[in-house]
C-alpha cells in the first residue's frame, strides 16, 4: 500500500514524499533498508530502490526513472544505474560510450543493440518494449493484489452475517478478521 504527502519546505521547495507499507517491485527489502540513508530523522531509500519503486504501470513514471538514472548514473559515475535504467536513446548512447566494458557485459536489450550499432528505431523500440513489459508486470501484480482484497471483502461480509446469526464473541471475531488480514500481507504470487 502506498500514499503520498506533499508539503512546502521552509525554503519554499515543493516536497512530495511517498510512503509504502510494503514497497512493491523491490526484490530485496533488507538490502533496500541497509542502503537507506538517514536524513533529519527519516530513512530515505537509495536511488536504485527508488527507481525500482517507480517502475509502475504508469507511463509518466518512466520519465522519473530516466531522470534518476541520468543524475545518479550518468552524471554520478554509476555505470550500472545508467546502463540499466536510462530511458532516452541519446543518454543511453552516452553511457555506452562512457563505459564500453560495462556495456559489453550488460544484458539489457537496448544496451546490446547500441553495442551492436543497431538503428535508433531498434533501440527506441527496445526501450519502449521494456517499459511496456514493466507496466504489464505491475498491472498483473496489482490485479493479483486486487483479487486478494476482493476475497478479503467477501470473507469479511460472510463473517459479519455469520456473527449476527450466531452471536460470536468479539474476541473470536477479532481472531477471524486477523486471520483473513494475514493472508493479505503474504507476498504477491
Amino acid at each position: 500500500m502506498t500514499s503520498h504527502f506533499e508539503f512546502q519546505s521552509p525554503d519554499g521547495l515543493r516536497m512530495r514524499t511517498g510512503f509504502c507499507s510494503r514497497p512493491p517491485r523491490v526484490a530485496d527489502l533488507e538490502r533496500m533498508w541497509k542502503r537507506a540513508v538517514r536524513v533529519k530523522g527519516m530513512d530515505v531509500v537509495d536511488v536504485e530502490s527508488l527507481i525500482q519503486l517507480k517502475q509502475t504501470r504508469r507511463v509518466r513514471d518512466y520519465s522519473m526513472v530516466g531522470a534518476l538514472a541520468e543524475v545518479a548514473g550518468l552524471d554520478g559515475d554509476a555505470p550500472a544505474l545508467a546502463l540499466n535504467y536510462l530511458q532516452d536513446c541519446e543518454m543511453l548512447a552516452k553511457a555506452v560510450a562512457k563505459w564500453p566494458k560495462e556495456a559489453a557485459a550488460c544484458d539489457r536489450e537496448a544496451v546490446r543493440l547500441l553495442v551492436a550499432n543497431a538503428s535508433r528505431v531498434q533501440i527506441v523500440s527496445a526501450i519502449a518494449v521494456e517499459q511496456d513489459a514493466r507496466m504489464q508486470e505491475d498491472q498483473i501484480r496489482i490485479g493479483a493484489r486486487q483479487e486478494r482484497f476482493d476475497k478479503y471483502a467477501r470473507d469479511v461480509a460472510r463473517s459479519l452475517l455469520a456473527w449476527r446469526r450466531t452471536g460470536v464473541p468479539l474476541v473470536q471475531q477479532h481472531e477471524q478478521l486477523a486471520g483473513c488480514a494475514r493472508r493479505l500481507l503474504e507476498p504477491n504470487p
